[in-house]
């Protein structure tokens, strides 16, 4: 029994489209696509939540139509979009009525944490003025587990240290995103990203990019020497966590930071220096952990030798960025420390350095990362 079929000129709605969620003062656009199978005149009705929105006199062309009509904002809550047509030239009506839905939800709520004291007050200003509800906060106050975050449609991250989150934090953060589906904005800053210690962190899990470099075709890009204090101060501290233990763990964490194709040098000092390991492209990691691993304290603190010695050796390495980082707890006697950091910029060699512990000589350390072009911790 053939099913009877209907002749003749055809126009149907194949689709309504809306966005599936919107904001209170959200713009948005109806798209409506429709079907013609002859050149014909029609009228377009959009109703919305069954009242009648809009009418259009639309001219349709043989094949798919496509139409965008914009829309000013609707009120919280749920509605219905329904298109209706009227053509000149059809055979079926049954097929020119098309339905979307969208939920126009409330003011967004964005929780601003902020890596520095009032960091986040221009860019919390910019989001007032856009329509959103801002809560700014210190690291510190971050939810430890997702349920507290998820009071927030977004959370941003501003120029904020991985080590100012604690672990139950950075999971929170990222079970917040991957099983809550909210939403994580990280501005990148002084403090951010690889800089911040982010590498191997639960926060880079929950990232779309990675801290280090990654690929068969990646460059060699560091040449970087550790100058580490070995004098027998370094020894102080409680067993598992005196100040070597701590040094030699930064050692290591750095060493691991680095590609095959980098390169790594490890200078020890006391009253004297020695190289730990050479400079050298990092071909075995585990090797160098391991001979960083030997580091003892003992004797005294002779620091301009040492950096003269590994400055000597780093400007004989080519490499997109050399980086000499200077590691200790006391005070060291006098040196020229103008002429060598005046070699080092003519070289474009940057030196950091870092004071562990109370006793290192602070003014010296930052009058060596600043001429050094470097960064200075304490």
């Amino acid at each position: 029994m053939p099913l009877a079929g209907r002749d003749g000129p055809e126009v149907l709605v194949r689709q309504v489209e809306t966005p599936s969620t919107l904001r209170e003062q959200d713009t948005f656009n109806v798209r409506v696509v429709v079907d013609a199978t002859v050149a014909t005149q029609a009228t377009m009705h959009l109703l919305i939540d069954g009242r009648l929105d809009s009418t259009h006199i639309v001219q349709l062309s043989q094949g798919a139509n496509v139409f965008t009509m914009p829309h000013t904002p609707l009120p919280k809550g749920f509605h219905s979009f329904q298109v209706q047509l009227e053509a000149a030239a059809d055979t079926m009506p049954e097929n020119n009525e098309g339905i979307s839905y969208s939920t126009v939800m409330g003011q967004a709520r964005i929780l601003v944490v902020e890596g520095a004291s009032g960091e986040g007050r221009y860019l919390a200003d910019a989001l007032r003025a856009g329509g959103m509800d801002i809560v700014v906060r210190p690291p510190i106050s971050v939810a430890t587990d997702a349920a507290g975050l998820r009071d927030f449609d977004s959370v941003v991250l501003l120029n904020v240290r991985a080590d100012l989150l604690s672990l139950p934090q950075q999971h929170a953060s990222k079970a917040y995103v991957q099983s809550f589906g909210g939403g994580l904005v990280v501005i990148g800053g002084d403090h951010s990203y690889g800089v911040g210690g982010y590498a191997r962190t639960p926060l880079e899990e929950a990232l779309p990019v990675r801290m280090d470099l990654r690929g068969r075709k990646v460059q060699s890009s560091v040449a970087l020497m550790l100058v580490i204090d070995t004098s027998g101060s370094m020894g102080e501290g409680p067993a598992g966590a005196t100040k070597m233990d701590l040094a030699k763990k930064a050692a290591i964490e750095s060493v691991a930071l680095l590609g095959e194709r980098d390169q790594i040098g490890i200078l020890a000092f006391e009253d004297g220096w020695r190289w730990v390991v050479e400079a050298t492209y990092l071909t075995n990691p585990g090797e160098v952990k391991s001979k960083i691993g030997t580091l003892a304290p003992g004797g005294g603190t002779e620091i301009h030798a040492a950096l003269k010695e590994a400055y000597r050796a780093m400007a004989q390495r080519e490499a997109k960025v050399r980086h000499i980082i200077l590691m200790t707890d006391g005070l060291a006697p006098l040196g020229d420390y103008d002429e060598l950091t005046k070699r080092t910029r003519a070289d474009k060699i940057t030196l950091s350095t870092i004071a562990v512990g109370t006793d290192a000589d602070f003014g010296l350390l930052q009058q060596l990362a600043e001429a050094g072009k470097g960064r200075y911790y304490e």
